[in-house]
């Protein structure tokens, strides 16, 4: 089993390949195995901004797959500094999928706005 999850380390870090694209960062994971399963695929700032370029502090993430299904994520904080270190989030694979994932950040005064409503009890 840790045979398995180095392989599919070393080869999601291989197909780790960003596209030329300033508003969303584009990456491929293949699950090279032959059963599903889930995995906590973890980005780094670094690499996000290194595409990410149009992007700052008051811009939120969006992340989502081919299907353009939203992936929830969370940001950790390594360092305990208070700023944010990478993403994190679990994928789940069928046997020998590969998928696509896109990042892509807007400012949060894009946002959807919904009225608030009124509740009566």
């Amino acid at each position: 089993m840790k045979n398995i999850c180095i392989i599919f380390i070393a080869v999601s870090t291989l197909l780790l390949c960003f596209k030329e694209n300033k508003e969303a960062a584009f990456f491929s994971l293949h699950n090279a195995i032959d059963f599903a399963r889930t995995e906590t695929v973890i980005i780094s700032k670094k690499q996000l901004l290194e595409k990410l370029l149009r992007r700052d502090e008051s811009h939120i993430l969006f992340v989502a797959n081919s299907q353009v299904t939203e992936i929830f994520y969370q940001l950790d904080d390594i360092h305990q500094d208070g700023i944010w270190d990478e993403v994190t989030m679990q994928v789940n694979f069928d046997s020998n999928e590969e998928e696509t994932f896109v990042i892509s950040a807007f400012a949060k005064a894009r946002t959807p706005q919904f009225k608030k409503k009124q509740m009566y009890i």
